[in-house]
């Protein structure tokens, strides 16, 4: 494991997040969800061990806000960026101001990640990690030594394109597959599956909200 390795998560505003829930729970509920899955998010980042920091990437004063709390660094989004522009910007951040030579990024909506399952997957980290979304698509894990190894595509459908950018360098990216890294809150379908599959789970906050928001 490299040593100055440091965790990014993309955080959109709370209430404007997730739409597609919309016709599964409220619009109070949507942003409590969001809140607790980010902060799930981060509570499984604070215990990998190796971890320099963890920096919230966003444009939100409320995520800003969220970030202090959560006693976190925060980098405000570059005006006009999107998502994959935004993290580029971090990747730089980081290597310019925290000489960082591993960059992990984790969506804030896969709220059953696991310390564990990030410590595993950075002790077998080479150059490029991915962890594909259940359906193949998205990127819902990106480990890449140096930050900027790749230009990142989040777009919805970047894994593929990750994969690609890898092996252009003549790389062999290292993919990981788990069905609590897989799954992403975006539909309702999603949200009942996030039921099953955490049940039993203890200290998830997310859990909660989605049982308690069911209608």
């Amino acid at each position: 494991m490299t040593s100055k390795i440091w965790a990014v998560v993309p955080i959109k505003d709370f209430s404007s997040a997730k739409r597609r829930l919309a016709s599964a729970i409220s619009d109070t509920a949507r942003a409590e969800l969001v809140r607790a899955m980010s902060q799930d998010v981060i509570d499984a980042l604070k215990c990998v061990n190796g971890l320099s920091g963890i920096l919230v990437v966003t444009s939100s004063v409320a995520v800003r806000r969220f970030a202090k709390q959560a006693a976190v660094d925060c980098l405000e989004d570059p005006p006009g960026s999107d998502l994959s522009g935004a993290l580029q910007a971090a990747a730089r951040h980081l290597v310019s101001d925290q000489s960082a030579d591993t960059i992990m990024i984790v969506p804030a909506d896969v709220p059953l990640v696991s310390s564990p399952l990030l410590y595993t997957a950075l002790s077998r980290h080479e150059s490029l990690t991915l962890a594909p979304d259940d359906e193949g698509e998205g990127t819902n894990l990106l480990i890449a030594s140096p930050p900027d190894l790749i230009q990142f595509c989040y777009d919805g459908h970047g894994f593929r394109v990750h994969l690609e950018r890898g092996k252009a360098l003549g790389l062999q990216p290292h993919v990981l597959t788990h069905p609590r890294i897989e799954l992403d809150i975006d539909t309702p379908q999603d949200l009942a599956r996030l039921r099953t599959l955490g049940k039993g789970l203890v200290g998830k906050q997310s859990l909660v909200v989605a049982r308690k928001s069911v209608q």
